[in-house]
């Protein structure tokens, strides 16, 4: 989980650090991909077998 949340916070930096962060739809847009895989692995966590949280983890893991 560490690595997403390292990767979704150097997205944000480098979204705010670049042009793209005046292109209001394609910012949020890109943030809302720099989320997605913890949102994953947390749905899968509150799901109550250990196959759908293997399955959401298997999703979250070849997020973009």
């Amino acid at each position: 989980m560490a690595y997403f949340q390292n990767l979704a916070n150097e997205i944000y930096k480098m979204i705010e650090k670049s042009p793209i962060k005046k292109d209001f739809s394609f910012k949020d847009q890109l943030k809302r991909a720099a989320l997605y895989p913890m949102t994953n692995i947390a749905e899968g966590f509150m799901c109550g077998s250990n196959k759908e949280f293997i399955q959401f983890l298997f999703i979250a893991r070849w997020c973009p």
